[in-house]
């Protein structure tokens, strides 16, 4: 605490301290920055250094033999009052130290004014602090740039050196153009902005150029600085780089919107492309809008046999392919795992999108190619109006959709136009969805046989098992309404198994019933034959009833053969090997080659239906039917003729030296216990099969 002014300093000469020689010497212990006081142990005075004397504002000979005044104690520091020759207070630390005088105890009074003390220590901690907080901005990654009320550069952070590549001392004192990208003065019209409102600013300048010509997205925060009279004198900018945060966020968007797959629009940016489409149509009154969805067949058992790389693979090229058939105007997108849309938006008729959906079928004709693998693909296309088939994106699309999916219930390559009735179908289909789901277990499910006759002999030689669902309320459904849909919902696998299975039991039991042996033929499903287990499947079902490997004639279609060449032919000899024959259904409605009939190890050739129908009375028909034969004889092959029900068929089929036929002629697909009673009657001899 300060102590009582004595009365040796109360009164303040003028200014100025006169030296006089011979008043004190200069001890060697006096600091020129601090004040120095040397009393002996009585507390006399006896010496005194310039600093004391301009400290006290006194000369020292007013010091010298008189008392110091103020409390001394070794070691203590205290903090005493002094008023300068004009009355001004202030304050000094004074500090005591034991010491000697001319070789006799002293004590060593150090003075140091308070006020410049603190005004060197309140500095140098300023400009620590300085420091520090130029350091802290330098170390920013924020670019920190102060802009005087006239536009140019007045500070400029490390920072924005590295973020925009001039150097400070290129940058200040100028114009910052280089922060408007190639001689754009945006920002420097919004500096001017943000200085003349006198309020903070926030603003993003995007595609702004560095000094290497490459471009930058910056964020910037902005606020005025006061000068010392409470004027705005200059504009601080806090700049960040967000090239990158705008780059995640433009591909997070694009991701939201577009397919991460093909690049297309996918689901939401389609509903949004239909909904612009409606509107525009709403508004002017004029044209027609159309959806097209396009589904593929059968794609997943691509998926099964060729993986998952070469699916997307094959899904990329289809959409390159799609995407030279729309107009600038269209719009494709991705709609599904397996499936496109494509939205029409400016249509005059409805024959317009008939002929889109042409030419989408048309680009399947050509097969894809992954690593030189040949690969064919088909589709069904859907297509609805805005005219008449909904006024929303959901509607339009739920109606092409339903659309599809009748055009591959009917051939699986073809188009249809949404009709109200598809409803009803559809309705329809998710009955049999649940049920067809339940059909196994409540042994709904039967087969019926359709005997394959020997034409030189007449004998029954074999039947084919035909699948049937006998539903609790529908009645007997057909295989064309509910196979597919099995397919679909991938239930056709343990449908498929059960169907060779009971086939197979069928055979050994009419065996051991004394009607002798018979061939079972099955139809192999697409998603079957991909199965990698099933010749241990089929070898398994065969032990199991007892039923002989070559007594089984596995059916397969030439499109599951063309789809994959090379999984095809390894399927077909691992078949082979448990000894089961292979024959080709259906032949010529498909990709018939005779490569085909070269590579695979098949056994039976079977012609289709579509090509007896009209025989003898078709030449066209004739001929292919001729051909057929002649070529299959040439590989080894038997040939089985469908949908025989003339005798001139018969007669025909015949001379062309076809093998074997099946057909109405002959019998209708029949269950087993009438199959047996026809059994029976042939064995019996009673009729000629011609007139059964």
């Amino acid at each position: 605490m300060p102590q009582d002014i004595p009365a040796l300093f109360r009164a303040a000469p003028a200014p100025g301290v006169e030296k006089k020689d011979g008043v004190a010497p200069r001890h060697p212990m006096a600091q020129e920055a601090n004040g120095l006081v040397i009393t002996d142990q009585e507390g006399v005075v006896v010496y005194v250094n310039p600093m004391a004397e301009r400290i006290f504002y006194r000369e020292a000979r007013r010091f010298v033999g008189k008392p110091f005044g103020y409390r001394i104690v070794e070691g203590e520091t205290i903090v005493i009052d002094i008023f300068s020759p004009d009355g001004t207070p202030y304050q000094a630390e004074l500090s005591v130290d034991a010491g000697e005088w001319d070789g006799k105890p002293a004590y060593i009074i150090e003075l140091k004014r308070v006020d410049d003390w603190l005004n060197q220590k309140i500095k140098a901690s300023l400009q620590k602090s300085n420091h520090r907080f130029l350091a802290l901005i330098n170390a920013a990654p924020l670019a920190i740039v102060t802009l005087n009320n006239d536009g140019t550069v007045i500070f400029w952070s490390r920072s924005a050196e590295k973020m925009f590549g001039w150097s400070s001392h290129e940058v200040l004192g100028k114009a910052p153009l280089i922060l408007s990208g190639d001689g754009n003065n945006d920002f420097l019209r919004w500096c001017d902005q943000a200085l003349d409102e006198n309020a903070p600013h926030e603003t993003e300048l995007l595609g702004q150029r560095r000094r290497d010509g490459s471009l930058i997205d910056l964020r910037i925060w902005a606020a005025n600085l006061e000068d010392g009279d409470g004027f705005m004198g200059s504009l601080m900018a806090v700049i960040a780089d967000v090239t990158e945060h705008k780059r995640v966020e433009a591909r997070m968007q694009r991701l939201a919107t577009h397919d991460g797959l093909t690049g297309l629009p996918n689901r939401i940016l389609l509903c949004d492309r239909i909904s612009q489409a409606l509107f525009k149509i709403f508004r002017e009154g004029s044209e027609m809008a159309a959806v097209l969805v396009i589904g593929l067949n059968n794609f997943d058992l691509v998926l099964q046999s060729l993986g998952f790389v070469a699916g997307d693979r094959l899904l990329n090229e289809l959409a390159q392919r799609l995407g030279g058939l729309v107009r600038q105007s269209d719009t494709l997108a991705r709609y599904g795992q397996d499936t496109f849309a494509v939205v029409l938006p400016a249509l005059e008729r409805e024959q317009d999108a008939a002929k889109v959906a042409e030419k989408i079928l048309d680009i399947f004709v050509a097969p894809f190619f992954i690593d030189e693998l040949e690969i064919f693909l088909s589709a069904s296309v859907g297509i609805a109006m805005s005219s008449s088939d909904g006024e929303s994106a959901e509607v339009l699309l739920r109606n092409a959709d339903t659309a599809m999916r009748r055009a591959h219930m009917d051939n699986r390559r073809g188009f249809h136009f949404y009709t109200h009735g598809m409803n009803e179908l559809a309705a329809k289909r998710l009955v049999l969805v649940r049920g067809l789901r339940h059909s196994l277990e409540r042994k709904e499910l039967c087969l019926y046989y359709q005997p394959v006759v020997k034409l030189a002999t007449g004998q029954i030689v074999g039947v084919e098992a035909l699948l049937r669902w006998r539903h609790p309320e529908l009645g007997l459904i057909p295989p064309g309404d509910f196979i597919p849909i099995a397919e679909e919902e991938g239930l056709i696998v343990p449908i498929g198994e059960w169907v060779l299975r009971e086939g197979c039991a069928q055979i050994r039991r009419w065996e051991e019933q004394g009607l002798g042996r018979l061939r079972l033929a099955v139809n192999l499903s697409a998603r079957q034959f991909s199965e990698v287990d099933l010749p241990q499947h089929i070898a398994s079902i065969l032990a199991e009833t007892g039923m002989p490997a070559e007594c089984l004639e596995i059916e397969l279609t030439e499109s599951m053969l063309a789809s994959n060449v090379e999984d095809a032919v390894s399927m077909m000899k691992q078949l082979k090997s448990i000894g089961v024959c292979l024959s080709i259904d259906d032949f010529g409605t498909g990709y018939s080659s005779l490569s085909y009939l070269k590579r695979f190890p098949l056994d039976v050739l079977k012609i289709d239906r579509s090509f007896v129908s009209e025989i003898p009375f078709n030449a066209d028909d004739i001929q292919i039917c001729s051909t057929i034969v002649a070529m299959a004889h040439g590989f080894n092959l038997r040939v089985i003729a469908e949908g025989a029900e003339t005798q001139a068929q018969i007669d025909f089929l015949t001379k062309l030296h076809c093998d074997e036929v099946q057909g109405f002629y002959y019998s209708k697909p029949l269950p087993p216990a009438e199959l047996v009673d026809f059994l029976m009657v042939k064995q019996c001899g009673k009729d000629s099969l011609a007139a059964a």
